[in-house]
């Protein structure tokens, strides 16, 4: 709640982003909007940050070299120090940031890009990623131990064996169980561009890309392209 989504899609991603509502983005099929949804109040923040008994102080926000992900944690740490936090920024390469958390080294809050679709949009397999019995949930974000946890792992067994409106029911449940805990959650979704004017003399700005074509992963290529202008 204490994080300003909108002004962090419009300064980082220029829009095109959107604040998480699911554990899955809007665009796809299984998609339903979650019991609990984050949005700006920072007044509730601070109820919570009481009701917890939390006393803000010094944090180390660690994050990947991701150039976006940077561009978050700015945000991130603007918003939070806001509330009375004193936040410093350990950014690494993403194999120097794991090596470190899977090593036993300690961390506040990790922030960090990740992107299951593009193996597929399959529930099952997004759910696994980052809550399976894995290494996320044993040892970077250490939720395997929970009741919830337990919970949810039986709702994705069962979602697995059931069809149709009782298998969409069951997906319903895992995605409020995440959101409810926020253990690990997206903060947003990032639209990935994979397309470009073709014709300059209908492109907003007068420009287009001759020879752009996407590739069907995150990501673009960019060989054989060239800028030409009307």
């Amino acid at each position: 709640y204490a994080l300003d989504t909108e002004k962090m899609i419009t300064n980082t991603f220029a829009g095109l982003a959107t604040a998480a509502s699911c554990y899955l983005p809007k665009s796809f099929t299984n998609y339903h909007e979650a019991s609990t949804v984050y949005k700006t109040d920072t007044k509730k923040a601070k109820k919570l940050i009481e009701e917890s008994g939390i006393t803000p102080g010094a944090i180390t926000l660690r994050t990947t070299d991701n150039e976006q992900i940077k561009g978050m944690a700015a945000q991130v740490k603007n918003d939070l120090d806001a509330l009375g936090f004193d936040v410093t920024i350990q950014t690494d390469t993403s194999p120097a940031t794991y090596a470190a958390i899977d090593g036993g080294e300690a961390y506040d809050i990790l922030l960090a890009p990740g992107d299951p679709s593009c193996f597929g949009a399959d529930p099952d397999l997004l759910l696994n990623w980052w809550y399976g019995d894995n290494v996320w949930m044993q040892t970077r974000c250490p939720w395997k131990d929970s009741a919830e946890w337990g919970k949810l792992h039986g709702l994705m067994d069962e979602a697995l064996a059931a069809e149709g409106d009782e298998q969409q029911k069951k997906w319903n449940e895992c995605f409020d169980i995440i959101a409810d805990n926020a253990v690990l959650y997206p903060v947003v979704h990032v639209k990935t561009v994979s397309a470009s004017w073709d014709d300059p003399s209908t492109a907003p700005n007068g420009e287009a890309l001759d020879g752009f074509k996407g590739i069907g992963t995150t990501s673009m290529s960019f060989r054989g392209v060239a800028t030409v202008k009307a």
